[in-house]
């Protein structure tokens, strides 16, 4: 066998056993989530909090709120995996109804967006978005 050849056939072993560790160890990029699990995942983000960005203007200032309702929704692209981090990045457009904080006459507002996600896992294997 020639020396280029054990050296290539060495790296090709050295980068399957790489994999295969880091499969093994759970450190390997997870499962890319589905379009309905981005949708779930950002529409329950929203439930909790819609940011100021988001918000209508109102007053000349866009105003955060919470209990947001999803009622337009597009997936427009899913990004590579980052490792480290342990999410996949979204970027995702879509608008719906909310609650304005501080208005003690419950106005509602409406909210629009084209925005970048966290998408990733939590402890319970539940896909969750974080606004980024």
């Amino acid at each position: 066998m020639s020396s280029s050849r054990k050296t290539r056939t060495t790296v090709a072993t050295a980068c399957m056993s790489l994999s295969l560790i880091l499969a093994s160890c759970g450190l390997g990029p997870a499962p890319k989530p589905s379009d309905d699990a981005v949708r779930t995942a950002i529409q329950n983000y929203l439930r909790g909090t819609v940011p100021q960005a988001f918000g209508e203007e109102h007053l000349g200032v866009g105003w955060p709120g919470a209990n947001g309702q999803l009622e337009q929704y597009e997936l427009i692209r899913i990004g590579d995996y980052k490792l480290l981090e342990k999410y996949w990045p979204v970027e995702a457009g879509g608008g719906g109804s909310y609650d304005l904080c501080c208005d003690l006459r419950g106005t509602h507002g409406h909210f629009k967006f084209r925005a970048r996600f966290k998408i990733a896992k939590d402890d319970f294997g539940q896909w969750t978005a974080e606004f980024y």
